[in-house]
């Protein structure tokens, strides 16, 4: 038969790929509110803050490389490959 095939957008809250909050969408911006839960504790968050793929890089990376140094610090090489 012929089926019409329907296609939703939205955002996703996520941990180790499996989704905990999500909310439908036809923006490219994160909304705000209307979070449901799927696999996360209720409830759902009544709000959600943006931010740019810069300072979140920079958070990581600065995180991480703050690890490498410590690391290297109290003589772990091992672990201090790992964080850089």
């Amino acid at each position: 038969g012929t089926e019409e095939v329907i296609s939703e957008f939205g955002w996703l809250i996520s941990k180790c790929g499996k989704p905990f909050y999500a909310a439908r969408t036809e923006s490219m911006i994160v909304p705000e509110t209307g979070w449901e839960c799927f696999l996360g504790p209720p409830p759902a968050p009544g709000t959600v803050r943006a931010t740019s793929w810069e300072a979140y890089m920079l958070h990581l990376c600065g995180s991480l490389k703050e690890g490498g140094n410590s690391a290297l610090q109290r003589g772990s090489l091992e672990e201090a490959q790992d964080r850089y």
